[in-house]
């Protein structure tokens, strides 16, 4: 069986369905925890696009782990992704240590840097080769910090395993020995 799950709950949609959840799943038990620079500046984000927890696995000291979830069909440099974009930037300013964020992205790697935002973050693009939406678009991957990019072997699409329109995407770090 999995160790431990992070579950962030789904959005209601005005049709009343679901989107935008997000889950975490590891082969082992791991610690994670709130972390104040995320609890101080969470009513920043609008309600279900970004969340973060500390997790204390993957080097000494741990990282943090968030999930995003941008406006789709407006493209990345609309305002209100450039506004969550600024939010999710007040937030890794006041972080201690490396992190990571996951998520459907709802543009692709290209249009992301494009915004300039990944700059202004220090952030790394880590996406798969494969496309991850029925319409042949990468949209779904991640961003770590500079420090924690040399630790991701790789992002593979998760081809048994569909959340229409998009596949799940996995990011596997290297060895490591703590």
């Amino acid at each position: 069986g999995l160790g431990d799950v992070y579950k962030r709950q789904c959005l209601t949609t005005k049709a009343t369905g679901k989107s935008a959840g997000v889950v975490v799943a590891v082969r082992a038990r791991f610690g994670m925890a709130e972390a104040d620079p995320v609890a101080l500046t969470q009513h920043l984000h609008a309600t279900g696009r970004f969340g973060m927890k500390h997790v204390g696995a993957v080097r000494k000291g741990g990282f943090h782990l968030g999930s995003i979830y941008m406006y789709h069909t407006i493209g990345a440099r609309a305002e209100p992704n450039l506004k969550l974009l600024e939010t999710v930037a007040c937030t890794l300013a006041g972080l201690k240590g490396p992190w990571c964020i996951g998520g459907d992205f709802n543009c692709t790697p290209a249009e992301l840097i494009d915004t300039g935002w990944l700059a202004k973050v220090g952030g790394v693009v880590h996406y798969p080769t494969d496309a991850t939406t029925d319409k042949g678009k990468t949209y779904d991957f991640f961003v770590t910090s500079v420090s924690l990019s040399p630790l991701v072997a790789s992002v593979q699409v998760v081809a048994d395993y569909r959340c229409p329109p998009h596949l799940a995407v996995r990011l596997t770090p290297v060895s490591y020995t703590h």
